[in-house]
């Protein structure tokens, strides 16, 4: 499957109930926004990709699935779930992980900036999705390289550059590279993050 960027996946009253409810969230402070919670390591080059364009920060996060629990927050989040399969025309089997990403600022980053390049699972079976909540600036890179299991990655080569603005989503293949980043000219960017599969 290939990158789909989809515009106002949700009607205005459910973006804006979004956006409303992210105000009042428990947010976990995360030191970087490449973290893994359980004793696996990234890679430098096959999972996660540094360069002289990185520069990472911490995030709050709150999780609504991991593989420990789910959230009460849960169907808050569920019509967006909805609505992706109808617009992907396809059913989500499985549903990996669940989270928002609440970035700040931060001082000197500049609009080539990104924060670590990474993977979100090396499995050719499983799906990312990226939900922007509310309209921001903190692009979400999207490069052309992919995990792979026995060849590093030299370097990274721009795909597209998805700037956020709320109700829109981008949907890409779990293994490729990506990174988000930080905000300059606004004060907060939320975004929810999904791994999933769907239907052969």
């Amino acid at each position: 499957m290939t990158v789909q960027i989809i515009e106002n996946l949700l009607p205005v009253c459910w973006q804006k109930g979004l956006q409303q409810t992210v105000k009042d969230l428990q947010w976990v402070h995360q030191k970087g926004t490449s973290y893994k919670v359980s004793n696996d390591s990234f890679i430098q080059g096959m999972d996660i990709f540094i360069d002289d364009n990185t520069i990472d920060s911490p995030q709050f996060v709150c999780y609504i699935i991991d593989s420990k629990q789910t959230s009460p927050l849960f169907p808050y989040i569920r019509p967006v779930l909805y609505m992706l399969e109808n617009a992907l025309g396809k059913k989500i089997t499985r549903i990996i992980r669940i989270k928002i990403n609440h970035q700040l600022p931060v001082v000197g980053f500049n609009k080539d900036n990104h924060n670590i390049a990474h993977v979100d699972e090396p499995d050719e079976n499983l799906m990312s999705a990226v939900y922007y909540i509310n309209d921001s600036d903190g692009d979400t890179f999207l490069f052309n390289e992919h995990y792979s299991h026995n060849k590093d990655i030299k370097e990274l080569t721009i795909a597209h550059r998805v700037t956020p603005k709320a109700g829109k989503i981008v949907v890409f293949p779990s293994t490729q590279m990506h990174a988000s980043a930080n905000p300059i000219d606004t004060s907060s960017r939320y975004v929810i993050n999904f791994v999933f599969e769907v239907e052969k």
